[in-house]
């Protein structure tokens, strides 16, 4: 356990890691779309880069499946191949399709035959450091290819952001709301809505308490889940605790539906908890929030003596589909 710790300790290191492994790496400025491929802790970084390259008008697809939709490429679109290992099948499989067809392609791995066969076809790389589990490797990856992207001038520099999140990691309580947080989840089944720029961070804390705590987590977001979800709890729902995260300047309407709904719903759950989450930016919020999913499925799996770093069932499902 103590590992895991010492890991999320080591996020600030992370990120200048990240940038020093980028600086030297440059894709096309003429870039206007990302293909973005890749699976489970490596994917994650494809849905945190849709969610912040939205407002620079930079159209991001996230394909998480074993084919490569050319149809959605053109000239003006980097195909970015993510997978930390270099070995994901799927991921593989669309990177063979993509270097096949010749396309603009970023690949971003720690090794493996990917790896491999992009640096023997001196292909624009990114050799992350090894040694750890994909999904404890997000802001390896994820920085990488932001910084990719500001070598490019796709997009403007992120020092201001960057450094109030660096602020955060000292000054954020997030040991100590972690841990409430995962006493509530030890008890019930969490189900995390966020307002809709943050629906990425609500995606990884499920993946998180997924495969570091073992434990089921389900997400939505708002304002879909007032026209369809909201009347599952028509009736009282037992052992199930709500968590909604928002951000301190929600769009009024946004904020006005997130608020009904918790005065409506509160009473028909074991729990429900508002976390505003801050940030100036919208980078720093999204990696505020990234970062407090990450300390509570630590927090959990300490708590039940579970070994994040443990994957039995799916190390059996890929030997059975082998």
């Amino acid at each position: 356990m103590g590992e895991y710790r010492q890991l999320l300790a080591q996020t600030s290191e992370h990120i200048d890691e990240a940038i020093r492994l980028a600086n030297h790496v440059t894709v096309p400025k003429s870039i206007k779309k990302i293909m973005f491929c890749g699976m489970g802790g490596s994917g994650i970084a494809g849905d945190v880069l849709a969610t912040l390259l939205e407002p620079f008008e930079i159209d991001v697809i996230v394909n998480k499946s074993a084919t490569l939709p050319t149809y959605k490429i053109n000239n003006n679109t980097l195909v970015v191949i993510c997978s930390y290992s270099g070995n994901t099948a799927e991921t593989l499989s669309c990177y063979r399709a993509a270097a096949k067809e010749k396309m603009r392609l970023l690949v971003v791995s720690s090794g493996g035959s990917m790896l491999s066969s992009a640096q023997r076809q001196k292909l624009s790389c990114i050799h992350l450091p090894s040694g750890y589990l994909p999904r404890q490797s997000f802001m390896l990856q994820f920085f990488a290819i932001l910084q990719v992207l500001i070598n490019s001038e796709i997009i403007p520099v992120q020092t201001t952001a960057i450094n109030e999140f660096k602020r955060y990691l000292v000054e954020y309580p997030f040991a100590r709301r972690s841990n409430a947080i995962a006493k509530i989840i030890d008890a019930n089944l969490p189900i995390v809505y966020t307002s809709p720029n943050l629906l990425c961070t609500g995606l990884r804390w499920k993946a998180q308490l997924n495969e570091n705590s073992k434990r089921l987590c389900f997400v939505n977001s708002f304002t879909e889940l007032n026209h369809n979800e909201i009347e599952g709890y028509d009736n009282q729902v037992k052992k199930v605790s709500l968590f909604v995260l928002q951000r301190e300047r929600e769009p009024k309407l946004v904020q006005s539906q997130m608020d009904v709904f918790s005065q409506l719903v509160r009473s028909q759950v074991d729990s429900l908890k508002v976390y505003t989450i801050p940030g100036r930016s919208l980078l720093t919020s999204l990696l505020v929030a990234i970062h407090l999913g990450d300390w509570v499925s630590y927090q959990l799996a300490e708590m039940t003596n579970t070994d994040p770093n443990q994957q039995a069932l799916i190390n059996q499902l890929k030997t059975q589909i082998s």
